[in-house]
């Protein structure tokens, strides 16, 4: 009961439980929401989680590709760094996804970074270049052809990518097996 109490005094672990009532949450969008180092954000989340409050802060499966660029320690060149460098889960820096192939600019965040989701691309309007649909300036309803960077993405973080067939494959099909079917009468 004490944890408890421990927990709900101070008022960084009440605002992060609020949060938490509101929605899921990864640990790095609750840092984008208060000024404080990781370090010290990491303390509130292990007092809350032994007192009980909270189980888990989840990472999103991208989060796995995520890292700060042209840091050192941070932007891993060889299969070794990408295993043992710390991933970006905070706002802010210079993000990018990379897989050892590819590096793509992401999002650095809502509140204290570009302004934009953390766990999206980069909006084109500032690199330049659309980089994919995951680009969180696109609005609801608009669309954009998938491109070969969230191809690589996805894949990269476990979906199976299973083309759908074009219009003009199903009407190949149909006059197909129309054929098919005449020549069996």
């Amino acid at each position: 009961m004490n944890a408890i109490f421990q927990a709900l005094s101070d008022p960084t672990r009440r605002e992060i439980l609020r949060l938490l009532r509101e929605r899921d949450m990864t640990a790095g969008e609750l840092a984008e929401r208060f000024p404080l180092a990781k370090s010290t954000l990491s303390s509130h989340f292990n007092v809350l989680k032994n007192a009980g409050q909270t189980t888990s802060l989840s990472i999103t499966p991208l989060d796995l590709f995520r890292f700060q660029n042209n840091v050192a320690g941070k932007d891993p060149t060889t299969t070794d760094d990408f295993t043992n460098f710390a991933r970006a889960l905070d706002s802010g820096g210079n993000p990018i996804f990379d897989d050892l192939t590819l590096e793509l600019a992401m999002s650095t965040g809502r509140y204290t970074g570009d302004g934009l989701e953390a766990s999206h691309w980069k909006d084109d309007a500032l690199t330049g270049q659309l980089i994919g649909v995951m680009d969180p300036s696109l609005y609801s309803g608009f669309k954009e052809s998938v491109s070969w960077n969230d191809i690589r993405a996805l894949d990269l973080i476990g979906y199976d990518i299973v083309p759908e067939p074009g219009a003009m494959a199903v009407s190949s099909l149909l006059t197909l097996a129309m054929v098919r079917g005449r020549r069996r009468r």
